[in-house]
C-alpha cells in the first residue's frame, strides 16, 4: 500500500474535480443550442424579432416556427430560430415582389393621369 501526503487544500481540489467529473458523466445535458418555450421567446426578442407569447403560440401551432417534440414538450434550436428570422427578413425583401409592387404603383399612377 502506498501513502500519499497532501495538504488539505490539495485534497479538497482533487475531491472536487473527481465529484464534478462523476456528476457530468451521470447527467448528460442538452447542448446549449437547445431552449424551451420561454427561452425561445426571450431569444427571439433579444435578436430584434419582437414577439408576444400569444403570437409565438400561433406560429408554433401552425408549424411555422422550427421546433421539435421531446415527449409532450417542444424544444427549439437557437440556430434554427436565427435561420427562421433571416428567412422572414429575406421574404420581405424579395426582388420579385419589390418589382411587382413598383410596377403596380406605376400603372396606378398612369391611370390617374
Amino acid at each position: 500500500m502506498e501513502l500519499i501526503l497532501t495538504t488539505p487544500d490539495e485534497l479538497e481540489a482533487v475531491i472536487s474535480r473527481a465529484v464534478s467529473k462523476a456528476i457530468n458523466k451521470q447527467s448528460p445535458q442538452l447542448p446549449s443550442d437547445r431552449c424551451n418555450k420561454e427561452e425561445a421567446i426571450q431569444f427571439l426578442n433579444e435578436q430584434g424579432y419582437k414577439i408576444s407569447e400569444s403570437r409565438f403560440y400561433k406560429l408554433t401551432a401552425a408549424n411555422e416556427l422550427p421546433a421539435k417534440r421531446f415527449g409532450s414538450r417542444l424544444v427549439f434550436s437557437r440556430k434554427e430560430l436565427i435561420s427562421w428570422i433571416e428567412s422572414q427578413l429575406l421574404d420581405n425583401s424579395n426582388k420579385q415582389d419589390t418589382l411587382l409592387s413598383l410596377a403596380k404603383s406605376a400603372r396606378a399612377k398612369q391611370k390617374n393621369r
